[in-house]
This record gives structure tokens, sequence and C-alpha cells, in this order.
């Protein structure tokens, strides 16, 4: 074999080399088993229902018919975060200050300024989220503890001297690990339970009402009513939410089974 010869044959193989690498490579991108499956964005999903407090009534987590004021409390599916606000009145119909109860309860921090105490006290993120179990933790806040500015934000360093508000500052905690009743969510249908707490500058102990200012204290996620009908707050069942696969997941709660999940 001459140069020559050996040559051409040493740049044939090259060329043998590279086009079955890319064939091999080709296959490889078009094998449905090898490709990444789509992220799927689901939307923020509004609770419906109400809660119920002693104090004020009903507290509505969605308008039945909006007005004006068009509100809902979502969860994220990819975070298992709470956003939105909530509305407390005598009557269910588009809110209006007049009507009673307590009015906003927010679950935005750029609303509502950082909660006085873990969990989520730092700032950013959100103030109340749930985990896959369905355990619900953080705060939401009524706003009308605290005093406003002329374009409605809050005045955190007047709260606790609103006279409305009794000297509370409008912080409901949702749970602690101080009573064993705290808010959660059934995986299985979405539906909350447990209690809520609002009013107090001690925490409560145990399931008792503990000694500091009292306006709302404990809010029922879940009961019967004195005409016998039941209340509570629905929310996406978390069982049907994809969390399995963190490729098809991208976050805690992202992508519906089952579309979107490889098993």
């Amino acid at each position: 074999m001459n140069i020559k010869t050996f040559s051409i044959h040493s740049v044939r193989n090259v060329f043998a080399f590279f086009i079955a690498l890319g064939l091999g490579y080709t296959a490889y991108l078009v094998n449905p088993t090898t490709v990444a499956p789509t992220k799927v964005e689901a939307a923020d999903t509004p609770l419906t229902g109400y809660a119920w407090s002693d104090t004020i009534g009903y507290i509505s987590f969605s308008c039945t018919t909006c007005g004006a004021e068009n509100y809902a409390v979502t969860v994220d599916p990819d975070t298992g975060e709470f956003k939105g606000h909530a509305w407390s009145s005598d009557i269910d119909t588009a809110p209006n200050p007049d009507q009673g109860g307590i009015g906003w309860i927010s679950f935005d921090r750029a609303v509502t300024g950082n909660p006085p105490a873990n969990p989520y006290m730092l700032t950013g993120g959100a103030i109340a989220k749930t985990d896959t179990s369905g355990n619900v933790t953080g705060w939401a806040r009524a706003l009308a503890a605290c005093t406003q500015d002329a374009s409605g934000n809050l005045v955190p360093a007047q709260c606790a001297q609103n006279s409305n508000a009794g000297g509370w500052d409008g912080w409901i905690k949702l749970s602690d690990s101080t009573w064993t009743n705290g808010v959660k969510i059934n995986p299985s249908d979405g539906k909350f339970s447990g209690y809520a707490w609002g009013g107090a500058e001690v925490l409560p102990s145990g399931d008792s009402d503990p000694a500091g200012v009292s306006v709302i204290g404990w809010i029922n996620f879940q009961g019967t009513a004195q005409d016998s009908s039941t209340y509570f707050v629905q929310g996406p069942p978390l069982a049907s939410l994809c969390t399995s696969n963190l490729d098809c997941t991208g976050g805690l709660f992202r992508g519906l089974k089952p579309n979107s999940c490889l098993s």
C-alpha cells in the first residue's frame, strides 16, 4: 500500500466515523424515551368556599358573584404558595365595608408586610404555603387592623395603634406547633380543615384561647353551621398533582397526571 492509497482510506474512515456519530445522535434525539418531558405550567387554582369565626362570621375565599371586586385566594401549583385576598362580610355580595365582618384578609407580602415571626418572617416570597401532604403553614393579615395611607398601603408602625382593632396588628397564624389542629388540606379531595388563630399577642397554648388581645379568635376551615348546613374551604386535590418526577414537575406541584408525567 502506497502513501496515497493509505491517505484516501484514512480520510474515508474519518468521514464514516462522523457520519455514524451524527446518525447515532439523531436517533438519540428522536427516541421518545430519551427526550425530557415537556413541563406543563399549571395555572394558580382559586380556593372556594368559606371559613367561620364566631366573632366576625363567614370568610369567603373567592367571590361567587363577582362585581367590581373580583377577588380570590389562590394556590400556586408549582410551589404550594398562597396568594390573593379573602373577604369577611355578613352578606355574600361584592365587598362593602358597611356590611359588617372585618373586610379584606390578605395573603400577599407586598400588601401585608413581613410576618411578626417565623415561618416566612424574612423579606421575600410567600407568607403562607402548603406542602404535598397538605400541611399549611404561615400567615394571613386582616387589613382592617392597620392604618392605611392614601394609596391603600399599610402603615406597619400604626397597626397596633389602630383603635378599630383594639391593639391587634391583624396577623392570623395558620398553624403552630403549640396547637394540634392547625389548618390542613386533605390531599385526596382538596378540602381544608382545622383552625387558624387571629387576634392574640400571645399564641394559643393547646386548644384554648390565650391571654392577650383577642379579636377574631379561632377561624374554623370546616364545620357545621347553626342551620345544620356544612361549610368548608376547597382547593385542588393534592394527590392529583405530579410530584414524583423532577424532570416532569420542575417544582413542588407542577404538571398534572397523566399528561406530563412519565409514570
